[in-house]
C-alpha cells in the first residue's frame, strides 16, 4: 500500500476516534456537570481556538520546510536545527500565554462570562486551571506539524488516539466517583496534557533524521522563511478570529445556557471536518514535495484527487446532517430540549462547514507554492466585514444572525478566492475543478435527497426512523462514490484486486 495511502487512513482513524470520543462523552459531561459548566468546558475551547491566532505561521511553517528537506539529506542538518530554533520560541510564548491567562481570570469571571449557577469562585478557579492547560496544550501544533512534514502520520494519530481516550474517559471516570465539579475535569485534562506533550516532543526527535551533531539554536534560519511564516500567521490569525469570533460574541452577549446550545451546535458542525481534514492533512505534504521537484502533471493529479476526496467525503455528510438537525442531535444526546435550541444553529453551521471545506485543498495548494498574498488580502479585506455583520445580524435576528455570519463568509470565500487563484497557479484547472470536482458531486447530493424525501409520503421513512435515517445517509453516500471519477476508479481498482486474491 502506497505511504499516502497508509497516511490518509492512519488520519482518518485519528480523527474519527478523536471525535467519536468527544462525542460520547459530551452528553455525558452535560448530565454530570450541567449546562453551564459544559459551557464553561466550551469557552476554553473558544479560549484555546483564539491563543492559537498567536501560532505565527511557525506549525504549518515547519510543516512545510520539513517536508522540503525530506528530499534533500544535505539539508537533514537544518531540519533539526530548525526544529530547535522553532520549539525554543514556541515554548516561551506557550509561558507567556498561560500567564496571562491565569492572571486575567478573576477579570475574564467578572467582566466577560454571564452565568446564573456557578460562583465567581469556580469561575475564576476554573480559568487559572486553563492557564496551565495552555503551557501544555499550545505546542501540540508545532509538534503536529513537524511529525506531519516528516510524513509521521501514523505516530502522531497514535498519540492523539490514546490522549483523546484517556483526556474524557479519565474524566468521566474521576467526575463520576469522585465529584461532579468542573474544577476536577481541567485538573485531569493538565495531567493527561502533560504526559501526552512528553511522548510528542519525543516522538518528534527520535523521528528527525540524524545528522551527526546536535541540534544548534540558528536564527539565520529563520531569515530564508520568516516572510513566508509571517504571511501564514497573518492568515492564520486573522482566519482564526474570524472563525471564534461568533462563539466570543456569544460567550458575552448570552447566557452560559444559550453558549452552551451554541458550543454544542458547533461541536456537530466541527464534528463533519473529520471526514476532511484526513485529507488535507495527508496530501499537503505531497503537494509541497511536488512542488519542489517541480513535477506539474504529478501535482495536478493530486490536486484533482485530493479535491474529489474532500467533495465526496462532506457535501453527502453535510446535506443528511443540514436536513436531519434536529434528529441527530436528539439522538446524540437523547434531550428534545437540547435539539430543539441546537438544531437550527447546527444547520446553519454546517453549511459553512461545507463551503469552507470545499476551498481548503486550493488553500492547500498556494500554501505548497509559497504564495500566500491573496489568501492574506481575502482575510484582511472580510475581517472588518464580518465585525459589521456580527453586530448587525445579531440585532436583526439574534442567535440565528451570528451563525450565518459563518455561512455568508465561507459562500463568499469560496465564490471569489477559487477563481481567482486559477489564474495564477494552475491555470488550466479551473474548470476541472468547478464541474468535476465540485458541482457534480454536490448535483448528486442534493438529487437524491430531493427524490428521497419525495418518496417519504409513499412509505420510505427518514424523519422518524433511525434506520431510515442511516439507510438515506448510506444511499446518498454511495451514489456520490459512484458518480465522482477519483472514488470510482478506486473502488473499481480495489474490487478487482479483492476478486483477484478470492479466485487465487
Amino acid at each position: 500500500m502506497k505511504p499516502v495511502t497508509w497516511n490518509l487512513i492512519a488520519n482518518y482513524i485519528g480523527k474519527s476516534w478523536a471525535m467519536l470520543v468527544t462525542l460520547i462523552a459530551t452528553p455525558l459531561l452535560i448530565n454530570l456537570l450541567g449546562i453551564e459548566s459544559y459551557g464553561l468546558i466550551g469557552f476554553y475551547m473558544t479560549l484555546y481556538s483564539l491563543i492559537n491566532l498567536l501560532d505565527f505561521g511557525i506549525s504549518p511553517t515547519i510543516n512545510r520546510e520539513l517536508a522540503q528537506y525530506s528530499v534533500d539529506e544535505n539539508q537533514h542538518g537544518k531540519g533539526r536545527d530548525l526544529v530547535r530554533t522553532l520549539e525554543t520560541f514556541y515554548w516561551a510564548i506557550g509561558l507567556l500565554l498561560g500567564v496571562a491567562v491565569y492572571f486575567g481570570a478573576p477579570f475574564i469571571a467578572t467582566t466577560w462570562l454571564q452565568t446564573s449557577e456557578l460562583s465567581i469562585d469556580t469561575l475564576t478557579q476554573s480559568i487559572r486551571l486553563m492557564g496551565f492547560l495552555v503551557v501544555l496544550e499550545w505546542p501540540i501544533t508545532f509538534y503536529s506539524g513537524a511529525l506531519l512534514g516528516m510524513q509521521r502520520h501514523v505516530v502522531l494519530n497514535t498519540i492523539n488516539i490514546f490522549s483523546a481516550l484517556f483526556k474524557y474517559g479519565g474524566a468521566l471516570l474521576v467526575l463520576y466517583f469522585v465529584a461532579p465539579v468542573v474544577d476536577l475535569f481541567f485538573y485531569w485534562s493538565i495531567l493527561v496534557s502533560a504526559i501526552a506533550m512528553a511522548f510528542m516532543v519525543y516522538s518528534v526527535w527520535k523521528n528527525l533524521p540524524a545528522s551527526g551533531r546536535p541540534p544548534r539554536f540558528d536564527l539565520q534560519l529563520l531569515e530564508r522563511i520568516w516572510k513566508f511564516a509571517l504571511s501564514l500567521n497573518i492568515i492564520s490569525f486573522i482566519s482564526l478570529a474570524i472563525h471564534q469570533m461568533d462563539k466570543l460574541f456569544v460567550s458575552h452577549y448570552f447566557s452560559l445556557e444559550i453558549f452552551g446550545y451554541y458550543n454544542l451546535a458547533t461541536m456537530v458542525a466541527n464534528g463533519f471536518t473529520i471526514l476532511v481534514t484526513p485529507i488535507y492533512t495527508t496530501y499537503f505534504p505531497r503537494l509541497t514535495t511536488l512542488v519542489a521537484k517541480k513535477d506539474d502533471d504529478g501535482l495536478r493529479k493530486v490536486y484533482h484527487e485530493s479535491c474529489q476526496l474532500v467533495s465526496v467525503a462532506i457535501l453527502p455528510a453535510v446535506t443528511t446532517g443540514v436536513l436531519f438537525a434536529n434528529q441527530v442531535i436528539k439522538l446524540w444526546t437523547g434531550n428534545s430540549e437540547t435539539a430543539v435550541q441546537s438544531a437550527p444553529i447546527a444547520a446553519l453551521l454546517l453549511i459553512g462547514t461545507a463551503c469552507n471545506a470545499l476551498s481548503s485543498m486550493p488553500y492547500q495548494a498556494q500554501v505548497s507554492y509559497g504564495w500566500t498574498k491573496m489568501a492574506l488580502w481575502s482575510y484582511v479585506i472580510s475581517f472588518p466585514a464580518v465585525v459589521i455583520l456580527l453586530f448587525l445580524l445579531n440585532n436583526w435576528y439574534g442567535i440565528m444572525g451570528v451563525a450565518a455570519i459563518w455561512v455568508i463568509h465561507n459562500i463568499l470565500m469560496l465564490v471569489i478566492t477559487v477563481p481567482l487563484m486559477h489564474v495564477r497557479i494552475l491555470k488550466q484547472d479551473f474548470g476541472p475543478w468547478l464541474w468535476q470536482d465540485t458541482i457534480f458531486p454536490l448535483a448528486v447530493c442534493l438529487a437524491v435527497s430531493a427524490l428521497l424525501l419525495a418518496l417519504e409520503p409513499a412509505g420510505f421513512a427518514i424523519r422518524d426512523s433511525l434506520l431510515g435515517l442511516i439507510g438515506f445517509a448510506i444511499i446518498i453516500q454511495s451514489l456520490t462514490i459512484l458518480v465522482t471519477p477519483i472514488t470510482r476508479r478506486k473502488m473499481f481498482e480495489f474490487s478487482k484486486k479483492a476478486l483477484t486474491r478470492v479466485s487465487v
